[in-house]
């Protein structure tokens, strides 16, 4: 698997020793070379109503240490992936045939503000500034979810009668939108919002 990696220009990142992933990482940026992170630590096959609640909470602190420690000189590209749990599931090692999966990118997010003259050193200031930046690119994807997903949660709140309000959400709501999604994942946009027009939402 780590030569696949490799062959793909991968990396691994292990979670019982990150490090020399990030160090890779980090060696990666300073030569100039662009960066695919998942933010999470890893993907998420979960509905776009559990993405909407815990999306936002979920982002670890590697890509706000890299930023750090290129003292604030990376600037990050945001990007939602819709489909990705319906193409690729819990389990699944090969995409479902003819899966529809979306990628959408958000306006570059720079951070300049976090420099300092001297550069950082990894102390207690250094893992709560990480944090904070993790959690605005993290609130960043979220919007593109809100954004590209507006005529689902139109759809949503039609169908449950009620507003999407993450404080009063269950699980069995959670399972109720599961298997409007697995109806939904293959109907486009623009047919759902012609739908929704017919209906005055």
């Amino acid at each position: 698997m780590e030569m696949l990696l490799h062959y793909f220009g991968a990396f691994p990142v292990y979670p019982e020793n990150p490090e020399p992933a990030l160090e890779n990482a980090l060696q990666s940026l300073k030569a100039g070379l662009a960066l695919y992170i998942s933010p999470q630590g890893g993907r998420r096959a979960r509905s776009t109503l559990e993405n909407y609640m815990k999306l936002h909470k979920e982002g670890r602190t590697g890509v706000g240490r890299l930023i750090l420690l290129m003292n604030g000189a990376a600037p990050v590209i945001p990007v939602y992936i819709k489909g990705s749990a319906e193409a690729l599931g819990e389990g699944q090692r090969i995409p479902k045939y003819r899966a529809k999966v979306k990628i959408v990118f958000g306006k570059v997010m720079t951070f300049q503000q976090y420099s300092k003259r001297k550069g950082w050193i990894e102390n207690e200031e250094f893992y709560i500034t990480a944090r904070k930046i993790v959690n605005q690119i993290m609130c960043n994807i979220r919007d593109l979810l809100i954004l590209t997903e507006k005529y689902f949660f139109q759809f949503l709140e039609y169908h449950l009668r009620s507003p999407i309000n993450p404080e009063i959400i269950t699980e069995d709501t959670i399972k109720k939108t599961r298997n409007i999604q697995k109806i939904l994942v293959s109907v486009p946009d623009s047919q759902l919002k012609s739908y929704l027009e017919s209906q005055n939402i």
